[in-house]
């Protein structure tokens, strides 16, 4: 039997919509106090707006009949007709915020009007009136969202932890700071503040409070203004490309809004000249008639509908395509020289002598025996089979260059090292055979049946992985300290999620701690993580990339980390041991990836090719 729900069961349906999260209700009364015309916007939160969500702003402030009439369905003061559905240029005209938010939480509106007296009060709990009393009250409107969630006990239950909805909200209000430099913004958590971003004119500056200087310092401005699509803001250089994607900005007529479609017309852009898994920065301002967009196919409002949605794309590409090639490749000059060392100016009147040499006349290399092999009893110590199974420091294992292609001395694999394991190819690699070396990414040595085929990274990644595997299962961290501790300048995005995986970190083996406002330094990391990737801000990006993927999933992107250093060849040495340890994995096949590390090529298959 059909029947017409009630008004508090819609209600709890409908903000199931609008209210997601705590980062929702932010948005939403941060929109809504811009469109009530204020300069200045101020939010407070308790516990990560679970216990508070407070937004106060001077706006021009409410009569009682209209605060009482606001959480009212639909109730709007921006829509009379359909076709004012086609110009729409403020946030809130679908009238379900106040009435959602209401619905799952202990509300109080407080408001005045500037020709007003006094203010009024109203309070909602659960989508029910509570009372409406006069007060005295500032101009302006202060919205107290209390106990999110508290009538829906399964919602609450599945709210992330503080640190994650700390930092969806951060993300929330630098999206609306961003689209308005011209305003006033205050975040604070728990009594500390986190932003307080004064009025600019600049939307650089207001990137430098929200990204930070460098970055600031690292982007180039596009503008273009077309018939179509006006187009302003800054991309970033292709040195400020990076694996995760913290500043990626897309806004259409003042709001905030994602695009994959767009987002591949600037990473078009950026075509060899970045590598392939990294993404550009980029702060894009988009202008355009509002009757050629349809910002209201998502709930949220963050996704929309282009008209032309095509040329949009070509001039958006080309744009950034113009910037790019202009600027990327010049050198960047920085003004801001306070605190900088003095750097002495070179003399070139005055008269440099040749340098000294200091050698031994004595010397003879010739006489030294250098021959590319494994010398005898060179590897007894390091390769004894009854050792225990530990894999040496990045620093010890690719230490040494040798010639693209070399023959190395076998060694055998017989013994303790090896039993209990039956890998493919065991039983005929134990017999003793050469290893040869081909640009230090493939290892090969000749079997009965034909050559076998190492593949030396998806080697490295196997057995990386089980190490980590292993010391996961014991509980034990595998850190190398670093040889001074590195401080690294975050933006509060990236400090808040490093706060709250720091467990998680140190079981991965990263000792990252926060330091100051916002800064983390770098006391530890893997135990063979490349040097490549050492310095302080790569590392940062390459741990908030991990820690952005599903926490059982990052085993193996860490482990492709630490074996990303196969550019280097290995010594006779270093190559037996990936050979041993290799084939001491308990799946020596293939990699975690599930590609295969070794192959055989027969000697049927060899006379095909000949």
């Amino acid at each position: 039997m059909l029947q017409v729900l009630p008004p508090r069961i819609a209600n709890l349906i409908a903000a199931g919509e609008v209210v997601q999260r705590p980062a929702s209700v932010v948005k939403e009364l941060m929109e809504n106090a811009i469109d009530a015309g204020a300069t200045r916007v101020s939010v407070e939160i308790s516990d990560a707006g679970k216990t508070l969500i407070r937004v106060t702003d001077d706006g021009c402030g409410m009569s009682a009949a209209d605060a009482r009439l606001a959480f009212e369905r639909h109730a709007t003061s921006k829509i009379a007709e359909a076709e004012d559905l086609n110009a729409i240029t403020t946030y809130g005209f679908r009238g379900e915020a106040l009435p959602s938010i209401a619905a799952v939480s202990d509300l109080t509106l407080r408001t005045r009007r500037v020709d007003d007296e006094l203010g009024s009060e109203t309070r909602f709990s659960g989508s029910e009136f509570v009372s409406q009393e006069p007060i005295e009250a500032p101009v302006g409107t202060c919205l107290s969202v209390r106990n999110l969630f508290y009538n829906v006990p399964a919602r609450r239950k599945f709210l992330k932890s503080d640190a994650s909805e700390f930092r969806a909200i951060t993300q929330e209000f630098c999206r609306v700071a961003l689209a308005y430099p011209e305003l006033s913004f205050k975040l604070i958590h728990n009594g500390k503040d986190i932003y307080q971003l004064s009025h600019c004119n600049n939307r650089k500056l207001r990137i430098r409070e929200i990204a930070g200087k460098e970055i600031s310092q690292n982007i180039m401005e596009v503008s273009v203004d077309t018939p179509l699509l006006r187009v302003q803001g800054f991309v970033g250089t292709p040195e400020e490309s990076r694996k995760s994607q913290p500043h990626q900005y897309l806004f259409l007529n003042g709001r905030y809004f994602q695009s994959r479609y767009l987002f591949k017309a600037i990473a078009k852009a950026y075509e060899k000249i970045i590598p392939s898994d990294h993404v550009p920065v980029y702060f894009l301002y988009l202008e355009c008639d509002p009757a050629s967009v349809d910002i209201n196919i998502h709930p949220a409002k963050i996704e929309v509908k282009f008209e032309n949605e095509a040329q949009i794309f070509e001039l958006i590409h080309a744009a950034v395509r113009e910037t790019v090639g202009k600027n990327a490749f010049g050198p960047s000059i920085d003004f801001d020289t306070e605190g900088a060392p003095e750097i002495p100016v070179f003399d070139y009147r005055r008269p440099v002598g040749p340098p000294k040499i200091d050698y031994d006349p004595l010397f003879n290399p010739f006489e030294e025996e250098s021959t590319g092999r494994l010398r005898r009893g060179e590897s007894t110590a390091a390769l004894q089979p009854n050792r225990e199974f530990e894999m040496p420091s990045s620093q010890s294992l690719y230490s040494s260059r040798l010639n693209e292609t070399q023959v190395l001395e076998p060694q055998s694999l017989e013994g303790p090292a090896v039993q209990g394991y039956a890998p493919l190819f065991r039983d005929e690699y134990v017999e003793q055979r050469p290893l040869l070396q081909v640009h230090g990414k493939y290892l090969i040595t000749t079997m009965k049946s034909g050559i076998l085929l190492i593949d030396v990274q998806r080697a490295q990644e196997r057995i990386f992985y089980e190490r980590y595997r292993d010391a996961l299962a014991q509980r034990k961290a595998m850190t190398q300290e670093t040889l001074f501790p590195q401080p690294v300048t975050v933006d509060p995005l990236t400090l808040s999620l490093l706060a709250d995986q720091a467990e998680r970190l140190l079981q991965m083996g990263f000792d990252i701690r926060p330091f100051g406002d916002d800064t983390v330094v770098i006391y530890a990391y893997p135990e063979g993580f490349p040097v490549s990737i050492q310095d302080g801000k790569r590392l940062v990006d390459e741990v908030v990339c991990l820690l952005e993927q599903p926490e059982e999933t990052w085993l193996e992107p860490v482990a492709a980390l630490c074996a990303s250093c196969r550019t280097q060849s290995l010594n006779p040495a270093e190559a037996q041991f990936l050979v041993d340890a290799l084939f001491a994995c308990a799946e020596p096949n293939f990699s975690p990836r599930g590609k295969r590390c070794m192959t055989l090529v027969t000697m049927d298959e060899l006379a095909k090719l000949l």
